[in-house]
């Protein structure tokens, strides 16, 4: 009788550490899963999300907003789309699909930029360039970037328009406050070595 009831409870044991063994592999399991999704959806945010890169033009001179058109896998460009502002119509658009004679077909919004905007691709340092900048320019500017075989790429720039530069005056200009630049050269104001103006 006592060798049953040992044998039993020797059973006993054994059946509930196989049962613990499984509830922690499957925990284990779900927090990979939980951990691998997470990182997942992150990846996506950033890649859609980009942070913003911040541009700044001085009213009246040419502005170049920047946005990368490389690929890892060195693909084709099908289409660049700039927004603005987050509205889901396109500003300037460049559409390499029906193109003609290699060249691609550009438009630009009349109610925005109309033929002050030129684009200028060369690789990650393709820019849209951007004449006479004004006030209604800032804004926040979403590059999008549509290849043959890559996913889609998305670029962001906040522009800031400043008045005209004042031998007189750099910190405040019709009411628009002038950005720190009193450590750049008072001739030349540049970002990521991008000309901005010279006096």
């Amino acid at each position: 009788m006592i060798a049953v009831l040992m044998n039993v409870m020797i059973f006993v044991v054994i059946l509930v550490m196989i049962t613990v063994t499984i509830i922690v592999n499957y925990e284990c399991r779900l927090r990979q899963r939980q951990r691998h999704q997470k990182q997942r959806h992150c990846h996506h945010y950033r890649h859609n999300h980009p942070p913003l890169e911040p541009v700044y033009a001085i009213r009246g001179q040419e502005v170049r907003l920047p946005c990368d058109i490389t690929s890892p896998k060195t693909d084709s460009v099908l289409l660049v789309l700039w927004y603005k502002n987050g509205t889901k119509t396109p500003v300037y658009s460049i559409d390499s699909r029906a193109s003609n004679n290699g060249k691609s077909l550009t438009w630009s919004s009349a109610a925005v930029f109309g033929s002050r905007a030129s684009w200028h691709p060369n690789g990650k340092a393709s820019e849209l360039v951007v004449k006479g900048a004004d006030y209604k320019d800032q804004g926040e500017y979403r590059c999008r970037v549509d290849f043959q075989k890559t996913p889609t790429h998305n670029a962001n720039v906040q522009l800031h328009v400043v008045g005209e530069y004042q031998h007189s005056s750099l910190s405040q200009v019709d009411k628009h406050p002038l950005p720190d630049f009193t450590s750049l050269s008072a001739t030349e104001w540049s970002k990521h070595n991008h000309f901005l103006s010279q006096v």
